[in-house]
């Protein structure tokens, strides 16, 4: 009788896993486009959701991605709720549209 090698995730990774990106020309291509994380706010919620971003963008990506305070660096992902948008970038956004 052959033998079944069964596993399972015990914790939250059972829903989030971050996996490595295999498509090398992908993950270079993100790695160049995303330099950092910055969250707008100082919530609980922000704060779980700034090191979340940060465990699974570094998981996808191979690298750990830094959480930043400035929002005028290059090639940072910007997040919180649309309170917390300063008029420059809410003038953005408007004009994106």
């Amino acid at each position: 009788m052959g033998s079944l090698n069964l596993s399972a995730q015990v914790d939250y990774k059972l829903w989030l896993q971050y996996a490595k990106v295999s498509d090398s020309k992908l993950a270079l291509e993100y790695n160049s486009n995303i330099n950092g994380i910055v969250a707008l706010g100082n919530s609980e919620t922000i704060q779980a959701a700034s090191k979340e971003l940060q465990l699974g963008l570094s998981g996808l990506l191979g690298n750990k991605i830094a959480i930043q305070q400035n929002i005028d660096t290059e090639n940072v992902l910007i997040f919180g709720s649309k309170s917390s948008l300063n008029e420059g970038l809410l003038q953005n956004l408007k004009n994106d549209f």
